[in-house]
């Protein structure tokens, strides 16, 4: 697998889809909202641990998130300028 940290992410995450499909360059938005809206800590970690900031803001506001999500995803990108 070539992004291989995917497979530390949970496995709960990838109940609809087959993990080793899911490409991080390619489905960048939907792996960021299944990650605020249904993942761990953990995986919130992980993901930030591959993505960069800039990454995450490009796709921002194309996620369908809980207004929660949205509001903890935009304290992230706010903060640490």
């Amino acid at each position: 697998m070539k992004h291989s940290w995917m497979t530390n992410l949970s496995p709960e995450l990838f109940w609809d889809v087959r993990r080793a499909e899911v490409s991080p360059e390619e489905n960048m938005p939907w792996l960021v909202q299944r990650i605020l809206t249904y993942g761990r800590w953990e995986d919130w970690v992980l993901l930030l641990s591959h993505t960069t900031r800039d990454e995450l803001r490009q796709v921002a506001g194309r996620l369908k998130i809980p207004l929660r999500e949205r509001i903890f995803l935009d304290n992230y990108l706010e903060g640490l300028k």
